[in-house]
């Protein structure tokens, strides 16, 4: 059985399709509010303190 053409591995991901589709997803959002913290909002603060 194969998901988006990879093969099943169970020896790589020891974990089903929804809990790798949760994880991912979470870990999306973090990455988005990282980008959010450490890249846009200093450039903000920079542009009303000057």
């Amino acid at each position: 059985m194969e998901y988006m053409g990879i093969p099943d591995n169970p020896l790589r991901f020891p974990i089903s399709k929804e809990e790798f589709d949760k994880a991912h997803y979470v870990m999306m959002g973090m990455y988005k509010l990282l980008i959010l913290l450490f890249f846009v909002i200093p450039y903000l603060v920079l542009r009303v303190l000057t």
